[in-house]
């Protein structure tokens, strides 16, 4: 969390990052993998992915928008990246959904 300038001082800190920054990607790899071998709509995971990956990136946009977009200058780097990170996987995400031949 140092790269991204955020201290985590105690135990609470530290569940409230593993929950938030662990559980999202647990998620996701969850419904890849039941996407992939048929446990679940390879659509159904993939629009799941995609309010994720949505939800997230609506998220960013917002922090931009409330704290103002100058602040974007002061991110850390790797920050920056995610913001790039989460819209990329919105949209290769969506890319597959218009495709229609996940439907397995």
């Amino acid at each position: 969390m140092a790269s991204l300038h955020i201290t985590i001082d105690d135990s609470s800190g530290r569940n409230e990052i593993r929950g938030q920054y662990g559980g999202f990607f647990v998620v996701v790899c969850i419904l890849l993998v039941c996407g992939a071998v048929g446990w679940l709509r390879t659509s159904a995971a993939l629009i799941l992915l995609a309010a994720l990956y949505g939800g997230v990136l609506l998220g960013r946009i917002s922090s931009l928008v409330f704290d103002g977009v100058g602040e974007f200058v002061d991110y850390s780097q790797i920050l920056k990246l995610a913001h790039g990170m989460d819209a990329t996987g919105l949209v290769l995400t969506l890319i597959a959904l218009a495709r229609g031949d996940n439907q397995h």
